[in-house]
């Protein structure tokens, strides 16, 4: 191996072979410790794939972790219990499933657990699996940069002026309907008022298609934002829907935007093929801000708070939120959890949700 660095050329081609046979052997000796730590992982009944693979698919899946593993196979082995290790292992192949980057992170951390958690989390499992758990997990920490995302875009001075309500705000609400309640679930996203009608009647069992065009009393065709429907428990035949009218951050609600969506209700309300004994309306028109006129009709001393119009039979129903009470309720929602997480995002994270989530839809964040 002096040789070789001395330049001498009759010895380069022996020394280049020496190499390869040194990188061989050690490339073997590698392959032949991975295949004798699975094969006690197997054994202990701790490897999270306790059979060899049958395709090539599962050669590659079983091939990537047992390289992961491998190389903490000290970490592992250090563990007595039996149970701990098994579990450390399970960690480690969901890492890799569902984000192979966060495998480090996330074995590290059971590693690091004391071990009244460790029993905390063996008996969690015990009640559910390790996947809908990170399921969950990530479901709420999502949620909470949504929100944190969705209050950066609304009221931070630089970006809220960039923001349209089409091409924008429509796709980032309309993915996410539990922002208005859990039991809201997205019906039709961005569609005419016709279309509306099609949707309530289908909801009903009925075959038959509406048509002709849906207009106000002004004879102009009409359109809606949302509409989020749900079906009462208590009754099959009963429905309940939520048509949100969200505007521009920059636009203060006015007399003009109230009345728009009063046209909406009223056209419902009006509307023959609706059935009023079974079927409830809540039309929500949202803003970052509305002027005096609308402030007081959403804040009449006898009506709820922020009910600006309903029918005499109150089955529909016109209300007026503000952007900020509607995150509030939001993350108030997951208060407890974000406590029990100490999780918190900050701007910067919040903002990094809608890069990954809705690039297209906030091209100037990007």
């Amino acid at each position: 191996m002096l040789l070789a660095d001395a330049g001498f050329p009759e010895t380069a081609e022996v020394i280049e072979v020496t190499r390869d046979a040194l990188r061989s052997h050690f490339r073997q000796r590698a392959i032949e410790r991975t295949q004798h730590l699975v094969e006690e992982w197997r054994d202990e009944k701790v490897h999270p794939y306790p059979e060899p693979p049958t395709d090539d698919v599962e050669r590659a899946e079983q091939a990537l972790f047992n390289y992961v593993a491998v190389t903490a196979a000290n970490a592992v082995n250090s563990i007595d219990d039996h149970q701990a290790k098994a579990l450390s292992l399970q960690t480690m192949k969901l890492a890799l499933v569902q984000d192979p980057s966060a495998v480090s992170l996330i074995f590290r951390e059971v590693l690091a657990l004391p071990e009244q958690k460790l029993n905390e989390l063996q008996a969690l499992l015990s009640k559910t699996s390790l996947t809908a758990l990170v399921g969950a997990m990530k479901t709420v920490t999502d949620r909470l940069r949504y929100i944190g995302s969705l209050h950066e875009i609304l009221f931070n001075a630089e970006i809220s002026p960039k923001i349209s309500e089409r091409a924008h705000l429509h796709t980032i609400i309309g993915s996410e309907p539990w922002l208005f309640g859990e039991e809201f679930a997205l019906h039709i996203s961005d569609q005419g008022l016709t279309k509306l009608l099609n949707a309530h009647a289908q909801l009903l069992g009925r075959k038959d298609a509406i048509a002709e065009s849906v207009r106000d009393s002004d004879g102009r065709v009409r359109r809606v934002d949302f509409m989020f429907a749900r079906v009462l428990e208590h009754n099959r035949n009963s429905r309940e829907h939520l048509v949100v009218e969200i505007k521009n951050p920059t636009i203060c609600l006015g007399e003009e935007e109230l009345r728009q969506v009063e046209k909406y209700a009223r056209t419902v309300a009006n509307d023959a093929r609706f059935d009023a004994n079974t079927t409830e309306w809540d039309f929500l028109l949202v803003a970052n801000e509305m002027n005096e006129y609308v402030q007081d009709r959403s804040n009449q001393p006898d009506k709820p708070k922020g009910l600006a119009f309903e029918t005499p039979n109150r089955r529909l129903r016109v209300w007026v939120r503000t952007w900020s009470a509607i995150l509030a309720e939001a993350e108030h929602r997951m208060k407890f959890i974000k406590t029990q997480l100490q999780y918190d995002p900050g701007s910067e994270d919040a903002l990094e949700y809608f890069k990954e989530n809705y690039p297209e839809c906030v091209p100037e964040l990007g």
